[in-house]
């Protein structure tokens, strides 16, 4: 754990975009469809997709005999994800991640079906 770049909520929101679309995407469409999620300016999304590059968080590529940028994550979502999580358990719940599933299911964050599904794939004793 460790060895993935760390990500500011708003670089995250377009991390969350580039998983969403998975193909490569221009800047002019990164900035069109984050302009419908929020009001940020244009130089906000290249300053994003600046420091997401410098991080090693996506790849940055300019096909040949074109003007514009490309951008992909070069993260996965499951890869930060269990990152994120690692982390949040050490912080938060010492290590715990007993403490971490006991603070969902307390909190009404995990569904009954949820459970039945965790049960279902961690739950049975190997044979």
């Amino acid at each position: 754990m460790g060895n993935l770049p760390k990500i500011s909520e708003a670089e995250l929101e377009v991390m969350r975009l580039l998983w969403e679309y998975g193909e490569p995407m221009t800047v002019t469409m990164i900035r069109t469809e984050m302009a419908k999620r929020f009001d940020w300016e244009a130089t906000t999304v290249k300053t994003l997709l600046g420091r997401l590059h410098k991080k090693g968080a996506v790849e940055r590529t300019q096909p040949e005999g074109q003007k514009v940028y490309s951008y992909r994550a070069i993260v996965s979502r499951d890869a930060y994800g269990q990152e994120s999580a690692g982390r949040l358990i050490g912080k938060i719940f010492g290590g715990s991640a007993k403490k971490l599933v006991a603070a969902l299911i307390q909190s009404d964050k995990l569904t009954k079906e949820d459970i039945a599904e965790l049960y279902e794939t961690w739950g049975k004793d190997e044979e």
